[in-house]
């Protein structure tokens, strides 16, 4: 209640969060022992940065030359609670998106089966410079030129 109760007041444009323990209190219906437990609590597991103020007094009759102001406060994320909110476990892939990959890469290994011999490491190995794909195809016919007659690849690209 009490975390909940900061997040309400915290001035999210400039950081600002000076809430009293009255305030606190009026906001939660805890009592001022609660409240501080709260907070040393919410300090100790990191969620919390606390900053004790005060300021100083015009107390020239020997009292204390300073007193204290509402603290300060800094919402703070743990390490751990970050790196768990951060990086969630990866969605399982469903079956039949697994079914549909295993089709189709079964479909374009069919493809490249019907490809010539020369051809065919040129698009397992995914050329996508078309020069450089011209060239790997001219270089390919004149390789296997003995075993079969190009048909499919042209020395221009398209």
């Amino acid at each position: 209640m009490v975390l909940e109760a900061l997040f309400d007041i915290v001035d999210y444009r400039t950081g600002r969060l000076e809430p009293s323990y009255k305030w606190i209190h009026e906001r939660t219906k805890l009592s001022i022992s609660a409240i501080s437990a709260a907070l040393k609590r919410l300090a100790s597991n990191g969620f919390l940065k606390i900053v004790r103020r005060y300021e100083r007094t015009d107390n020239n009759e020997g009292g204390p030359p300073v007193r204290q102001i509402s603290n300060a406060y800094r919402i703070e994320l743990p390490f751990v609670a970050a790196k768990t909110l951060r990086t969630p476990p990866p969605a399982p892939i469903p079956d039949d998106e697994a079914a549909r990959c295993e089709e189709a890469s079964a479909e374009y290994e069919r493809m490249i089966c019907q490809l010539p011999d020369w051809q065919q490491p040129i698009v397992r190995a995914n050329v996508v410079d078309q020069s450089l794909e011209a060239a790997l195809c001219r270089l390919g016919r004149l390789v296997f030129a003995a075993d079969r007659p190009a048909t499919s690849c042209d020395s221009s690209p398209q």
